[in-house]
């Protein structure tokens, strides 16, 4: 499963341990640019 959210839910996801255990890793994205946001 994949999940595509801001950083905030790392912190809300560690309320729940069971959940967040599972959590294989995390990779922060840059911004899409304006060229990138017309293509899709």
């Amino acid at each position: 499963m994949l999940f595509i959210a801001m950083s905030v839910i790392e912190k809300q996801l560690s309320l729940y341990i069971p959940l967040y255990s599972r959590i294989g890793f995390e990779h922060e994205f840059d911004n899409l640019s304006k060229e990138e946001t017309c293509h899709i």
